[in-house]
């Protein structure tokens, strides 16, 4: 097991910010390796993990070649039972790796830029998964080009076998996400469906017009995109009075929350969402998540549009969160927790840092800069927690080089 050190954040960050997107059509390069490497070391100091091949891209390009799935806590597991660790598995628990990876190949389609639902973090026997929105009908077909070169058709027959790969797309994906238990999705999207130069470029469960995905919870939580975090830069870097413009002509989703006892047991008052500052708006927004886990049945599904600035930011800030209340990854330190958000989380997921260092949309920053803002015990899954581990202390050093 490789010792994890500031050093290591230190250079991967400097990787971060220079390399651009990961990219896992491209191959044989080997500080990838290593960060897949010791993210999968890091992964198996708690849990008997599932590897689910991803070479090349052949599942999603801007995922992790080597998605790591955590599939049981070594601590719930009788001391004599021989861990398998690093190796792929047929079936370990209640996850079945070959069948996920049978039905994400034939669902990536159904969500933008192939990004499927896909289970990264493990709590209470319950997933958290990650992906894009839905992809809308002119993307799916993009990508299924026999349907666009099919010059003998006439143009009901294309309209036909269209809706019927439509159809057939959306089951795939509601197969997957009952494969891997989900009952909440929570989508971050502040639209119903995204819209560029006035054509729809995707869609959501909320607006599925045939109603497929009516067996979800669906928890509309709208959340600004990375854009405004220009703002959140240029007010040098004081998120707090920092509010979103929600009568903006493309906002058409509002705060809408599944009519059970669970957001109610908070005490917050939803309806005026709008008037939160993005410190408030992110701290209920987590809590809300923190209790779906902890306390629910079922497992989640959490995305924005593309699903690699807003998705990983409350992918991030739960594992962390989680982790300081001693749920997951007891054996992490907080160096050590913070190298695997940032390397599996963020860049192994695909977060452009380039792109968005370029143009002052600091998402990532904010995420560890917003850790001091949930670390006292009114933020923990645990009533009786005395003290979080969470800090943004492990990472300032490492983070000075993005300043």
């Amino acid at each position: 097991m490789t010792d994890i050190t500031t050093e290591d954040i230190e250079q991967l960050l400097t990787l971060f910010a220079k390399k651009g997107q990961y990219d896992a059509t491209r191959t044989g390069e080997q500080i990838n390796y290593e960060i897949h490497r010791k993210c999968e070391e890091l992964f198996e100091k708690d849990y008997i993990c599932c590897i689910i091949d991803n070479d090349k891209g052949s599942l999603s390009p801007n995922y992790p070649s080597q998605i790591i799935v955590p599939v049981e806590e070594k601590s719930f597991l009788p001391k004599d039972v021989d861990f398998l660790n690093g190796t792929s598995c047929d079936t370990k628990g209640f996850f079945d790796a070959l069948k996920f990876k049978e039905i994400a190949a034939k669902s990536n389609v159904a969500r933008c830029r192939l990004r499927f639902p896909a289970p990264v973090i493990l709590c209470k026997g319950k997933f958290v998964c990650r992906s894009s929105t839905l992809a809308c009908g002119g993307e799916m077909l993009f990508r299924d080009m026999s349907g666009i070169f099919n010059s003998v058709a006439t143009e009901s027959d294309v309209y036909s076998r269209n809706s019927a790969y439509f159809t057939d797309m959306r089951s795939q994906d509601i197969k997957l996400l009952k494969e891997l238990s989900v009952n909440y999705i929570c989508d971050l999207m502040v639209e119903n469906k995204k819209v560029k130069f006035g054509l729809k470029v995707s869609s959501s469960e909320k607006v599925d017009k045939e109603n497929r995905y009516c067996e979800f919870k669906i928890v509309q939580l709208p959340y600004p995109g990375c854009e405004f975090f220009k703002k959140f830069k240029d007010s040098n870097y004081v998120a707090e009075g920092l509010k979103f413009d929600w009568e903006q002509n493309y906002v058409d989703s509002s705060l809408t929350l599944p009519s059970d006892s669970v957001a109610s047991t908070l005490g917050i008052h939803w309806s005026s969402y709008k008037l939160w500052d993005l410190v408030k708006l992110t701290q209920n927004y987590l809590k809300l998540l923190v209790t779906y886990i902890t306390e629910g049945t079922s497992s989640i599904l959490i995305h924005c549009i593309s699903g690699w600035d807003r998705t990983p930011l409350f992918i991030s800030l739960l594992r962390m969160t989680l982790w300081a209340d001693g749920r997951i990854h007891t054996s992490l330190s907080a160096v050590e927790m913070a190298y695997l958000t940032l390397a599996y989380d963020w860049y192994l997921f695909g977060h452009d840092l380039p792109s968005r260092l370029k143009v002052g949309e600091e998402i990532l920053f904010f995420c560890f800069e917003f850790l001091k803002f949930i670390s006292s015990e009114e933020f923990s899954s645990k009533k009786k927690c005395r003290e979080r581990k969470i800090s943004s202390n492990c990472t300032e050093t490492a983070l000075d080089i993005l300043i």
